[in-house]
């Protein structure tokens, strides 16, 4: 069974994803430093950092900068770090479908960096991001995404682009 330490990698390569659409956000929010907090918080604990109240506090805090604003392309970039920070608080002793939702936890900085992008800067952009995230993913990254059962994803954008994560996360990389 994964461990807390199995996440940490899971974790710098999320704080990446979530980095990547931290522009989108910093246009629409240059003075609100929550969603960097986040990124941080994930960094720090990918290092080593145990979780913490600070930790959780940095996720909530991006998760209510999200609601803060009205543009949806920040939005969705306020909720990648948000999930950055939350990946270390994935439950990894469930089974079934709750295990399922925890997949939504590995990837939703993913996918919600995929989302920013999409919808800041169209389809064709958001491809290339996905791509590169998922060429960004270890094999810690994509061992840990295959411990857990694939996601439960809804017919919304974001749930396309969680099942695209999921699917190409549990293929082998490439050389």
């Amino acid at each position: 069974m994964p461990t807390t330490a199995d996440l940490r990698p899971v974790a710098a390569w999320a704080a990446t994803c979530a980095e990547r659409v931290l522009p989108i956000f910093d246009a629409a929010a240059p003075t609100d430093a929550r969603v960097r907090q986040a990124i941080d918080a994930a960094r720090d604990f990918a290092g080593g950092r145990p979780r913490d109240r600070a930790l959780r506090d940095a996720s909530f805090g991006a998760h209510r900068a999200a609601g803060a604003y009205t543009d949806p392309a920040a939005q969705s970039a306020a909720r990648a770090a948000s999930m950055a920070a939350a990946v270390a608080y994935t439950h990894l002793d469930l089974t079934g479908t709750a295990a399922a939702r925890q997949t939504r936890h590995l990837l939703g900085a993913a996918a919600y960096a995929a989302l920013a992008t999409e919808r800041a800067h169209g389809a064709q952009v958001a491809a290339e991001v996905t791509a590169q995230m998922i060429a960004d993913a270890d094999e810690s990254v994509r061992q840990m995404v295959g411990e857990l059962p694939p996601s439960v994803a809804g017919d919304t954008t974001l749930g396309r682009l969680l099942r695209e994560l999921d699917v190409a996360l549990r293929q082998p990389s490439g050389p």
